[in-house]
């Protein structure tokens, strides 16, 4: 689903139109709904696409971050260990 926003990021070597607390709040609601089928033993097949869509919002988190010039700051570090600290 958003293979072709990360693609043509890349290719552009551009985040211009992206806001970067969207794609933290899609990664942190993938991975919300990815813990709630792993906790209830769900099977993979149930919510394998999640799992998918929560690496890719990780990847656009990094992407846009590193083209927004945010990748290193301390705000983006914060996230990184809040968001780790939840999961």
């Amino acid at each position: 689903l958003y293979t072709p926003i990360i693609v043509g990021v890349v290719r552009q070597r551009k985040a211009d139109g992206l806001t970067l607390s969207t794609w933290w709040m899609k990664m942190i609601a993938y991975t919300c709904s990815d813990i709630y089928a792993i906790s209830h033993g769900y099977p993979l097949a149930a919510y394998f696409d999640s799992l998918i869509l929560t690496f890719q919002s990780a990847v656009l988190v990094v992407i846009v971050s590193y083209y927004q010039n945010q990748l290193f700051s301390v705000h983006f570090a914060v996230l990184i260990v809040g968001y780790a600290l939840a999961a």
